[in-house]
């Protein structure tokens, strides 16, 4: 009897372990980042990436927001004197209710020009949600 019982386990567990055995963990697959997030520059023109994570007020925000430090990283490379303001407000009424609104400003001085750039690609980290956006200087 004890013979058939240690049988019977030392069996169980050996498929238990050739069970565990043969699944395989694969490694999660690689992130292909595209080329121009190391280089912007395109043909000459200066570039800019602009990052945003994923905004509280949904894609949108984080596009305006990508958007944005695009163009302040171009503008940085052309010398322009960049400026972000960011006014916080808040107000409450007698009621009890209350709201607040934040409104950010980015301002560029390029000697009296303006800095005009377009958009080129924009790519979403699947893994992070990060949205990148690749602008160019026309």
């Amino acid at each position: 009897m004890k013979q058939t019982s240690k049988a019977t386990v030392f069996i169980i567990l050996l498929i238990f372990v050739c069970a565990c055995a043969a699944q395989t963990v694969s490694a999660p697959e690689p992130v292909h980042k595209p080329e121009w997030l190391w280089k912007p520059s395109d043909g000459g023109k200066i570039g800019g990436v602009g990052i945003a994570k994923e905004h509280i007020h949904g894609l949108d925000a984080q596009r305006k927001l990508a958007v944005s430090r695009a163009i302040d990283s171009i503008a940085a490379q052309l010398g322009v004197q960049v400026q972000n303001v960011t006014v916080l407000e808040s107000h409450a009424t007698s009621s009890g209710s209350s709201s607040t609104t934040i409104d950010s400003y980015s301002i560029h001085t390029v000697q009296g020009n303006t800095v005009k750039a377009a958009v080129r690609e924009f790519w979403t980290d699947v893994q992070t949600g990060e949205l990148y956006v690749w602008m160019v200087l026309e």
